[in-house]
């Protein structure tokens, strides 16, 4: 099998809710990176490749309001959803934000684990 993810996929449970249209549904995350996810339902729908939908959770305290991502569907099975996410100028810092919080709050080889992290982010947001 080729493995051809970019990034890294950092676990996580986060509650988030999927829109599309008029529909809400409401599910965790399995895992982030920082160009998709993949998200556990907590019923089964049926989106197809390509499908456009918009995820929305809290990344701060509240009352500060949701953030809200536009995705595509990649893939998805029964529960399971992995979405790609589109560029959105406005919303990729607070993302980079929230992934590095979720990253370094994942206990695994200290200082190590924060070096890949770094050279992660260096990649995806090149040169400043």
């Amino acid at each position: 099998m080729n493995y051809s993810r970019q990034f890294y996929r950092a676990p996580s449970s986060h509650s988030v809710e999927l829109l599309a249209g008029e529909s809400r549904h409401t599910g965790c995350l399995e895992n982030i990176s920082l160009n998709g996810a993949l998200l556990r339902l907590d019923a089964a729908v049926s989106f197809a490749a390509g499908d456009n939908c918009v995820l929305q959770f809290q990344v701060d305290e509240k009352p500060l309001p949701p953030l809200q991502i536009a995705c595509e569907v990649v893939h998805g099975c029964d529960e399971l959803l992995g979405v790609k996410f589109l560029e959105s100028k406005e919303d990729a810092e607070r993302r980079l934000l929230f992934l590095m919080k979720l990253m370094s709050d994942t206990p695994q080889n200290g200082d190590e684990y924060l070096e890949r992290i770094r050279a992660y982010l260096a990649e995806y947001c090149g040169p400043r």
